[in-house]
């Protein structure tokens, strides 16, 4: 073997090789959990809307108030339990803060909340162990949106985006858009023919990964209907997607973020009038591996499982 074939064997071989397979990463890779893992996450969101209603001749006739509704969160989870393929199953979450504003209306009742997340998938529900306040309507909606109610894990949300196989910065992919709106309004209008995206694996630095993303969704109706049927858009009713996600890529569970913000524009004709609508959504949630379990904050038990009934022909035998 000569000289300059057995050094380009030997590069091939070792890490840092022109040939090392560590040129593609595997985004898509699965959280590995253990009991007592913590994971400290911060949420921000901003969901701005506007309705105008115009009639034929142009002028603006009437509009709904335009909302603007912010919530932050802070939220340490402590995985409790997990199944055999070291999925959490479940996990408690201690809500160190939680605000919701919308103009003058400012509602921290979710602030404090120790809560319990079980299942997985479809499967998955929160209950409230415990909570410092009666919690709002709009605190509730949340917790359902964020844990219960069959959202998915927010590892398996950023899935979506993410490649099924291996790449290289600089590769290109498309995302599963239709399965990241499954079981939402937008989801169920979702015309799946028209849906369109981009993802681009940016940079890798320090064992992180970057991917740009970009999507438009054409929703098939209007949100609402007239008469039990569904309103077609005049114009517009295409959901813009565009954000960045951040996945590390070391460690038994990945620290990430997903920064997502959609817009949507468009218009429609109810009882003789055109509506307008425009929409906007801010997201931004970021997963860090590790933090503090409060010691003020007592671990529940589980819940004891009931006894079996007893088999046919069995009672009042000691009678």
């Amino acid at each position: 073997m000569g000289r300059l074939t057995a050094l380009a064997l030997a590069l091939a071989l070792v890490p840092g090789g022109l040939a090392r397979a560590a040129d593609t990463f595997d985004l898509q890779r699965k959280n590995v959990w253990k009991v007592d893992d913590i994971v400290t996450t911060t949420v921000h969101e901003r969901d701005t809307q506007e309705m105008k209603f115009v009639p034929l001749d142009g002028v603006v006739a009437a509009s709904t108030p335009p909302s603007d509704v912010v919530v932050e969160a802070r939220l340490i989870e402590r995985c409790v339990a997990i199944d055999a393929q070291s999925n959490r199953v479940r996990t408690l979450v201690y809500v160190v803060a939680w605000t919701a504003k919308d103009g003058a209306f400012h509602d921290t009742s979710l602030a404090g909340a120790l809560l319990e997340v079980t299942g997985l998938g479809k499967d998955r529900v929160a209950n409230v162990v415990s909570s410092t306040q009666d919690l709002s309507k709009s605190a509730s909606a949340w917790l359902s949106r964020r844990y219960g109610g069959g959202r998915p894990e927010p590892s398996a949300a950023r899935a979506y985006w993410l490649p099924k196989a291996p790449v290289a910065v600089g590769d290109t992919w498309s995302a599963d858009l239709s399965a990241f709106l499954d079981g939402t309004a937008a989801g169920a209008r979702l015309d799946k023919s028209k849906t369109t995206s981009t993802c681009t694996l940016t940079s890798v630095a320090k064992s992180l990964a970057l991917v740009t993303c970009q999507g438009g969704l054409a929703l098939a109706s209007f949100p609402g209907n007239e008469k039990g049927k569904p309103i077609p858009w005049k114009s517009g009713g295409t959901l813009l997607v565009t954000g960045t996600i951040t996945v590390g890529l070391e460690g038994r569970v990945a620290s990430a973020t997903l920064a997502l913000a959609q817009s949507l524009e468009g218009e429609a004709e109810m009882r003789g009038r055109t509506v307008k609508l425009t929409m906007t959504k801010n997201h931004r949630i970021e997963e860090v591996v590790g933090g503090e379990w409060p010691a003020s904050v007592k671990m529940p038990e589980p819940a004891t499982p009931a006894a079996p009934p007893p088999e046919p022909g069995m009672t009042g035998m000691g009678d």
